[in-house]
């Protein structure tokens, strides 16, 4: 009838108004839970990155510990010097994991002075066959870096190649604009290596969550090289 189409002309903008206002709710509360979802979620990762970079520390910490105490033992029978020194060191090495547990970053200075005192220690152990060269890093006290970390990259270098006498293990430890390389020539042991790769995936989520971006790593021409990205204070 003429006066039912009049009324449901009249009512037709109200009816599409107000479905388009309770659409416009409906997608905003819909974009708050996914807020708060994302939110959450970024929150589990942190902590599970967290998680997974200490569970990481803790496993080669007591490894280091035990190679260490076992020189220590050794040179004690040998070399009372050198086993003094050797204590000294090996006590910077583990006040600095102490100094640095709860620290998500220190200056580049700070831990390349820790790797020095720790290559002491496995030049002890390895003796004649393992070279570490670390670039002067003198101009570069202002650079951030996450810590601990060059030890777990050297770390993994003398755990996955052959070191003896008749290969030698030379590492290069080079500051590139805003990254700090470090790279081996690939001698992987005779014994099938099973890694799987976690703790460079951990370091590298790590560098993430921090810096926004993670490790890079390359294999070309025999050798390995890993980037691990800087900051400035």
């Amino acid at each position: 009838w003429p006066e039912d189409y009049a009324l449901l002309k009249m009512s037709l903008p109200v009816v599409l108004w107000n479905s388009m206002i309770v659409l416009l709710i409906e997608i905003f509360f819909y974009q708050q839970s996914q807020m708060e979802a994302e939110k959450k979620l970024a929150i589990i990762e942190k902590e599970k990155i967290q998680y997974q970079y200490e569970t990481l520390k803790a496993q080669i910490n007591p490894h280091f510990l035990f190679n260490s105490l076992n020189v220590l033992s050794s040179l004690a029978y040998s070399d009372a010097e050198k086993t003094n020194l050797f204590a000294k060191k090996l006590s910077g090495v583990y006040r600095y994991l102490l100094l640095t547990n709860n620290r998500p970053m220190v200056t580049l200075k700070e831990e390349l002075a820790f790797l020095e005192s720790y290559v002491f220690l496995e030049k002890i152990r390895f003796e004649d066959t393992l070279f570490i060269e670390i670039d002067e890093y003198d101009l570069y006290g202002t650079r951030l870096i996450i810590p601990v970390s060059l030890q777990l990259l050297v770390e993994n270098v003398i755990k996955h190649n052959s070191i003896t006498s008749n290969k030698p293990m030379q590492i290069n430890i080079e500051i590139e604009n805003y990254y700090l390389t470090v790279s081996n020539p690939i001698q992987p042991k005779k014994s099938n290596d099973t890694s799987s790769g976690v703790g460079l995936n951990n370091l590298s989520n790590r560098c993430k969550l921090l810096l926004g971006e993670g490790i890079i790593v390359t294999k070309a021409n025999n050798l390995f090289t890993v980037k691990v990205p800087l900051a400035y204070e």
